[in-house]
Formats: C-alpha cells, structure tokens, sequence
C-alpha cells in the first residue's frame, strides 16, 4: 500500500489516510519519536475492490471435457467458467455479481451460469446444429446502488467456437447434388 497523508487535527489523534492495491492480511505498524504506539502493530484485512469486465476472464479448467470457448459439439454439454477479478488484478472471492452469455450463430439463445460464490461462475450450453458460433461473455457491473443497463464485454469476448456434428455422418444419410452429376466428361 501507499501513505496518502497523515493529518493532525489537535484532538491528540493523528488521522492516516492510505490506498492498497493488493488485497490480503496486513500488519500496520505505527511509531511515534521510534516508539510504538498503544494497540500497535494492527492486523487489517483488504479485500478485492468490484469486478472489472476489463480484467475478468473466462477460462477452460481441468474438470471440463469440451472447452465451451472453443469448440462444441451438437447435443453434447459446452463448459467454461469465468474468473472475476477487479480493476487491481486480485481475484475476486466471493460471488453476488452478474454475468451473462449468449450464444449466436443463425440463431441466438442464452447459455446457463451458474455463480459458484467465489468470485468464479461456471457456463453451460448445448448447441444443436454444426456451424461457426460467436459467445459474448459480458458482466453487468453494479455501481452504486445500481446495476448499468448495458453489460460489459469481458477480456477476449466475443470468443469464436466452432461447432461439430455429434457423429460422423452415415453414407447412408448423404445426399450428392450437383450439375457435376447430370453434365461430365
């Protein structure tokens, strides 16, 4: 952290205005002429400050079969999950923010997130056809005592997933067309 200012309004009690970046334990020591003072050294504890769309992400962890991010295949569950972190770089640890994600290809649909309640969410969705998809992520950031209309994109989003048919297709269930058919030589 950094000393703001230390001011001395003449009641016998200084006043240290500070910031900290890094959330954690700390010990805060204080020293009058290099004597310690009463009650010192004190344990404070910073918390991460809100979510900051600019550095939450969305990661594919070790318990996920089909990076959702990436890759889908039809009729088969797509995962990923978010990370919420704030505008210092700290993880987030707890839960209580809104995230969405939306799925768009010819069509669109919302996926499902679930909040994990520690600062990590997880998203779920099925696609049903084979095609090239586009997943915004986004966070709706509180201010205040509010919530922004407008969700915010979170980093990397829109991310670009390309989706499989669940099988190989049959010989059987193929269709050939063409001129090529009627007209060769």
């Amino acid at each position: 952290g950094q000393i703001n200012s230390v001011e001395d309004p003449n009641t016998g009690f200084y006043l240290l205005f500070y910031s900290a970046s890094a959330s954690g334990r700390y010990r805060i020591e204080a020293r009058v002429g290099g004597f310690q003072i009463l009650r010192s050294p004190l344990s404070i504890t910073i918390t991460p400050a809100g979510i900051d769309q600019t550095n939450t992400f969305a990661t594919c962890g070790a318990n996920i079969t089909t990076c959702g991010l990436n890759a889908a295949v039809a009729g088969t569950p797509a995962a990923f999950s978010i990370r919420a972190v704030d505008k210092h770089g700290n993880l987030i640890t707890r839960g209580g923010d809104t995230m969405e994600a939306k799925i768009r290809s010819s069509t669109y649909f919302d996926a499902v997130v679930a909040d994990k309640k520690d600062g990590s969410y997880t998203v779920r969705y099925i696609i049903t056809q084979s095609a090239q998809f586009v997943v915004d992520v986004a966070v709706k950031a509180k201010f205040g005592l509010g919530v922004l209309p407008i969700p915010l994109s979170i980093k990397g989003s829109p991310f670009t997933v390309l989706g499989t048919p669940a099988q190989p297709p049959s010989p059987d269930t193929c269709v050939v067309y063409g001129p090529g058919l009627q007209n060769s030589s």
